[in-house]
């Protein structure tokens, strides 16, 4: 993983290498025209660095005999190695020539992708707008969070059974001060109907990662966000509300919309939901499925959340694909579309 200064650098500055403002962005359906990807691929990976991968075709020249596509570390959807939001990855910059039977990938050029310009338009739901939530992740994380630490922006709950409630470290590991604890589910007259029927988890904000624990603060009584205010008992359990840690493997949460782009449809037409090699949605994507054997979306959630980068959490689905999905949330009476 990449710590939080190194990839936001790479994310403001500008890149010192040659332009790519000769190829033409065209859509998918356009690249199929000039080659279907899958058949050419391959081929061009021998371009690559040792231990990076493709993700996304981003654009080819108006002549067809060029094209950009997206590269990102292999180990970016690895737990033990998780990419960086803040990193905006590299790109292969192939070159074409007809050989008879077609064309085929003679040259690759490997160099820094640049990053998306941002907008500070509240209401702009681009990459650019996105760019633009990121770059005040990644300020606050270096204004306030430890050294190491991976800045993220997402909501979750504690998934702890044990009765005693799950502790907050003061740093990430267990032999580190106990600051206090997340109280298990809670279940009391007057909760939601809509609510789980074992009881409410208690919930928080998810604010850094490092190393297999959430950086996490803002923690809620269980269930109070939704009761009635007259309704919610007064001998509640109270949580530790401050900045602690606490193990990664011990936190839920849903779904959300991230605005990502729809990938693939199904025979109806519907998008189907997947998961990002690494956290843009330039990466490789692989569709995964629900709990329940359907595909995700912003209605339920991982099976495990496995780290965490800006608004993106590296999650491993029911089906067992592990990949980035942008925007986790905490609800737990309704979905988060």
């Amino acid at each position: 993983m990449l710590d939080g200064t190194t990839g936001m650098t790479q994310f403001l500055r500008p890149v010192l290498v040659r332009s790519a403002a000769a190829l033409a962005v065209v859509t998918s359906a356009a690249l199929a025209g000039h080659a279907n990807a899958a058949e050419w691929l391959p081929a061009a990976a021998k371009f690559l660095p040792e231990g990076y991968v493709f993700g996304q075709v981003m654009a080819t020249t108006p002549d067809g005999r060029g094209a950009t596509v997206a590269v990102f570390p292999a180990g970016a959807n690895d737990p033990e190695s998780p990419g960086s939001a803040f990193d905006p990855g590299y790109q292969l910059a192939v070159t074409f020539e007809d050989r008879g039977s077609g064309l085929v990938p003679v040259d690759g050029v490997f160099r820094a992708r640049e990053p998306v310009p941002p907008s500070y338009d509240p209401s702009d739901r681009s990459e650019a707008g996105y760019a633009a939530l990121h770059r005040e992740i990644w300020i606050k994380g270096q204004q306030d969070y430890p050294s190491g630490t991976e800045a993220c922006d997402l909501r979750g709950w504690s998934t702890d059974a044990d009765p005693a409630g799950l502790d907050v470290y003061l740093k990430p590991t267990p032999d580190a001060r106990l600051l206090g604890t997340l109280p298990p589910r809670y279940s009391f007259d007057g909760a939601s109907e809509a609510g789980p029927a074992e009881g409410v988890f208690t919930e928080f904000d998810i604010i850094g990662y490092r190393d297999g624990w959430f950086m996490i603060e803002h923690a809620e009584p269980p269930g109070r966000a939704y009761a009635d205010p007259d309704a919610y008992p007064d001998d509640h359990p109270e949580p530790f509300a401050g900045r602690g840690w606490i193990p990664a493997d011990r936190v839920g949460a849903q779904y959300a919309n991230g605005d990502m782009p729809v990938r693939a449809t199904d025979g109806n037409g519907a998008p189907v939901g997947g998961l990002y090699q690494a956290p843009s949605i330039d990466a490789a994507w692989t569709p995964a499925l629900n709990e329940h054997g359907g595909t995700i979306s912003a209605d339920g959630g991982p099976k495990r959340i496995l780290a965490c980068s800006g608004l993106w959490a590296l999650v491993e689905s029911h089906d067992g694909v592990v990949g980035w999905w942008r925007r986790l949330c905490s609800s737990q009476v309704t979905n988060c579309s």
